[in-house]
């Protein structure tokens, strides 16, 4: 039997017609915003690295849902453009902005100084800020630069404001990482620089991303018997972007229509779950 005939067998089209009707039936479409119901008056949610990207898009849905929104950003230039931005698509006037560099310990600690002043609850904390592609380098405090940015600070930050947090409950904490982060390993001397000169500066981006997955595992973990963050309930699929589209939210969270975006989702599940989300955004620049 030749290979023409093979395939215009009746039992080979059954088989592809029940192949294409499973993956049919498994295919999701993409999650809109709208149809979610969820308000957030009366809650506070701190975004990292929130004048663009995915971190700007998360804001604008919380603002959209009348949370109080912190943007922790690096810049005050781009993070006020920022501000008022999503103030004027939103109409929401509780959004304001705290810096923050999640690189420099210093200010990491100085921005948990002002919102444990000035902030009576903390709902949400979404630890977005996160750089790759950049050269191998050391902050003034010891720290390599890629490693500082985008696991100690959010690390120091999280300790620092957990205990507001439970206060808060029941409340959430969602670390962004990256399908990626299979390709990293973890080796502690590279916090500080050290061991690195075989290391790709893509190789650093993938370590610090499971890095940010360990981090979330062992968050889950200790605070499981606390209250406001329970167990983790395992990975949520990565939803992938096509150039130029529309972000394609894996789970209960945003898809604005007026935006576009190039970079992969991430996914955030309920209200008492310490959950991973996933991000691809491969800029050498910081969301910041």
């Amino acid at each position: 039997m030749d290979v023409l005939s093979l395939l215009s067998h009746p039992l080979w089209f059954l088989c592809s017609l029940v192949l294409a009707v499973v993956l049919r039936m498994q295919k999701k479409g993409r999650w809109h915003s709208k149809k979610c119901r969820v308000d957030l008056t009366g809650k506070t949610a701190i975004v990292t690295g929130a004048n663009t990207g995915i971190g700007k898009f998360v804001a604008l849905d919380f603002a959209r849902r009348n949370g109080r929104v912190i943007l922790a950003c690096r810049s005050r230039e781009r993070g006020q453009k920022a501000l008022e931005e999503i103030q004027r698509v939103t109409g929401n006037r509780n959004v304001v902005l705290e810096i923050l560099d999640t690189s420099s310990m210093s200010s990491v600690r100085a921005f948990a100084d002002r919102i444990l002043r000035n902030e009576k609850r903390l709902d949400i904390l979404v630890n977005n800020a996160g750089v790759s592609g950049l050269p191998h380098a050391v902050t003034s405090e010891g720290l390599e630069v890629t490693y500082a940015t985008n696991h100690l600070g959010h690390f120091l930050l999280t300790n620092l404001l957990v205990d507001l947090m439970k206060r808060s409950a029941p409340s959430r904490i969602v670390f962004l990482a990256s399908f990626v982060h299979y390709q990293g390993y973890i080796d502690t001397s590279n916090l500080y620089g050290k061991n690195m000169e075989k290391q790709k500066v893509y190789e650093t981006y993938y370590c610090t991303k499971l890095m940010n997955v360990s981090c979330a595992r062992e968050f889950a973990d200790r605070l499981k018997t606390t209250g406001p963050v329970s167990p983790y309930g395992g990975f949520r699929t990565v939803s992938r972007l096509s150039k130029g589209g529309d972000v394609w939210w894996c789970c209960q969270l945003i898809q604005p229509a007026d935006y576009r975006s190039r970079a992969f989702g991430w996914t955030v599940l309920s209200f008492n779950k310490v959950v991973i989300g996933n991000s691809a955004n491969r800029s050498k620049h910081p969301a910041d």
